[in-house]
């Protein structure tokens, strides 16, 4: 395939897009998803790898060898030279917790999974999510497994139904990839809909279905269209969506078009590619590994936030460092070392860093200036329970999980319904009611409250899970926890109030209880409304707290959460009695609320309560008792 410099240009367009969202976040508050360059790398991935593998299909030249030789001379160099770089500063910058949580990203990351490790440990947007400088290689490894699955499915639809067959195979592929993902976010599975393979495909499908229309003729397009197309790819960062379908639909699908239509005159082409695109475009690769640690090192240091002469000195720090990447490691590695120098260079260089890998992630050497408090907090980021992604059964609205044991959901007698604020109490219920199949019903982002929600998809979420918990055949015990600092509730007849929402709460117990169901509900507790554990402990590290300081501010007046909350607990006591869980009693004392002590912190984040926290309030629920005697 000739090189075609507009391609040069949509990178560049695509990193820069990632940069400035990484670097000045606030953007996001004007509309801008910076993010969704990501999506353009995956389609124009399709266009060249569709591109490369169709021409060597029909030339009868192609060779499996010869590609991924190709793409690991491509990918691995830059990728473990940054690895090797962010590990350095990570062992003198990061906490505990956070260097082997690091490590573990990192080895993720040399066995081409840390999209399926970022999925599963967090997110993408998670005020956490900010502190992990490997969590860009999320894209990494949906490009590396893409290049191992989609040359192999080539093949076969060449070999087994015909050339003609491929554009039918190729379409075939995108479009259940799509509807997966469509299906993910339908039942609330936006995360794995995100760093997922299977629902990113679609994306890579685009591109190369671009790629087998640019083959088959040489498409003429005006001046004006390709300038019409470029001002829309513009536009699409800050065009959003419907939310039923994927977030990065039209920029996917205007990225596809510019690559069929080939700009080779007009605005456009001078836009994509005048000197400074092309400049940014060749380097972008390493510009995309490189920005993103240097974000996050900011973050972690500067906690309290990073001085703008500093983000902007990070930033162009970033863009020379990507030049030199660029220079001294992936163009001699893709074009003037040898073979047989590459292969021991990688092969050393990936066995050094899984080996420090091993040893950070098992071991302490490698910690550096960390006392004993800053242990027991970092100790205790984001340990708030989450459920297995192998115990979740499709369920109602969205899902449950099995708390014990491998059993349908129909076989419980105990469910614990509520969202993020009941799942982290999973633990207790579970130890509560080992021998009843406990179930979770975790609708995270909603209440399960029917009439009375956080939005209009909540009312329907909830109604669902309420059908699908009552008609189950053994049900006797539910417990109901949910978060209630909102102070905007909707229902069918538009915005309501807190009022309103615990009165729906208690027409929901009502609706139990007159089908024999004995139903708990767990308190209100205190919350810090910021990262507890990360901040402090990072703080604390980076001297800019005392351990005085951490006790003085790790606590709230009780008599403020009293004056928040105070007439909820009565009302609800007054209708459950001991049957309402007052969670937030051994968090408090008569005068203070407490977020931690020099032990640890309660709470994983900024509202979910800790495995350290969980042990201090687990007294409340010793009455809790689920005897159906």
């Amino acid at each position: 395939m000739k090189y075609r410099a507009e391609i040069d240009g949509l990178r560049a367009i695509a990193v820069l897009s990632v940069v400035v969202f990484h670097f000045y976040p606030n953007t996001l508050d004007a509309g801008f998803r910076g993010y969704l360059g990501v999506d353009i790398f995956f389609v124009i991935s399709g266009f060249l790898i569709g591109s490369f593998i169709i021409e060597g299909l029909e030339n009868a030249s192609f060779s499996f060898a010869e590609f991924y030789w190709r793409r690991i001379k491509r990918i691995l160099p830059a990728a473990l030279a940054t690895l090797i770089f962010t590990s350095i500063i990570a062992i003198f910058v990061m906490t505990p917790y956070d260097l082997t949580a690091y490590f573990k990203s990192q080895l993720a990351a040399l066995t081409f999974t840390p999209n399926i490790y970022f999925w599963r440990t967090g997110g993408y947007f998670g005020d956490l999510d900010a502190l992990k400088p490997l969590l860009h290689y999320w894209s990494l490894g949906v490009e590396e497994q893409f290049y191992l699955f989609f040359p192999v499915t080539l093949f076969l639809i060449h070999k087994v139904f015909g050339p003609k067959s491929l554009v039918y195979g190729i379409l075939m592929i995108a479009g259940i990839s799509f509807l997966l993902n469509i299906l993910l976010i339908e039942i609330g599975g936006n995360n794995p809909a995100f760093f997922l393979l299977p629902t990113r495909i679609w994306q890579f499908g685009l591109g190369c279905l671009a790629a087998c229309l640019a083959r088959k003729r040489n498409y003429s397009a005006s001046g004006l269209l390709l300038n019409v197309m470029l001002t829309l790819l513009f536009l699409s960062f800050f065009i959003e969506p419907p939310s039923a379908l994927p977030d990065g639909l039209l920029v996917t699908i205007v990225t596809a078009m510019i690559l069929v239509l080939r700009p080779s005159n007009g605005l456009a082409l001078s836009v994509l590619a005048n000197k400074t695109s092309l400049f940014i475009g060749r380097i972008s690769f390493s510009l995309y590994l490189l920005h993103w640690p240097v974000v996050v090192f900011l973050t972690y240091i500067f906690v309290n936030g990073v001085p703008q002469h500093l983000v902007f000195t990070g930033l162009i720090f970033t863009v020379g460092a990507a030049y030199l990447s660029y220079r001294f490691v992936e163009a001699p590695f893709r074009y003037e070392i040898s073979d047989g120098s590459i292969k021991k260079a990688l092969s050393v260089l990936i066995f050094a860093l899984g080996s420090l890998s091993v040893i950070g992630i098992n071991t302490d050497m490698l910690q550096v200036g960390n006392s004993q408090l800053v242990s027991n907090l970092s100790a205790q980021v984001q340990t708030n329970y989450r459920c297995p992604v192998d115990s979740y059964r499709r369920f109602g609205g969205s899902r449950a999980c099995v708390l014990s044991g491998a059993y349908e959901p129909s076989e419980t007698t105990v469910v614990l319904v509520g969202n993020s604020h009941a799942q982290m109490y999973a633990p207790l219920i579970r130890q509560k009611a080992e021998d009843k199949n406990p179930l979770l019903v975790p609708l995270n982002g909603c209440l399960p409250s029917l009439n009375v929600n956080i939005n209009p998809s909540c009312l329907t979420q909830a109604k669902a899970n309420f059908e699908a918990i009552n008609g189950l055949p053994n049900l006797k015990f539910l417990v109901v926890g949910t978060t209630w600092y909102s102070d905007t509730y909707y229902s069918v007849n538009g915005v309501t109030t807190r009022s309103e929402m615990l009165n729906d709460l208690l027409n929901l117990i009502d609706l139990y209880e007159k089908e024999g169901v004995t139903v708990f509900v767990v308190s209100p507790i205190p919350i810090p409304k910021f990262q507890h554990a990360s901040d402090y402990s990072r703080l604390i590290k980076f001297g800019q707290m005392s351990e005085e300081q951490y006790i003085e501010k790790s606590k709230l007046k009780f008599e403020d959460f009293v004056s928040e909350f105070g007439g909820i607990n009565k009302e609800l006591e007054a209708r459950l009695g001991r049957r309402y869980i007052r969670a937030y009693e051994n968090l408090c004392d008569e005068k203070f609320c407490y977020f931690g002590d020099l032990g640890g912190a309660y709470f994983a984040d900024n509202n979910h309560i800790s495995k350290y926290g969980l042990s201090v309030v687990a007294e409340s629920f010793d009455y809790v008792e689920f005897d159906t005697k």
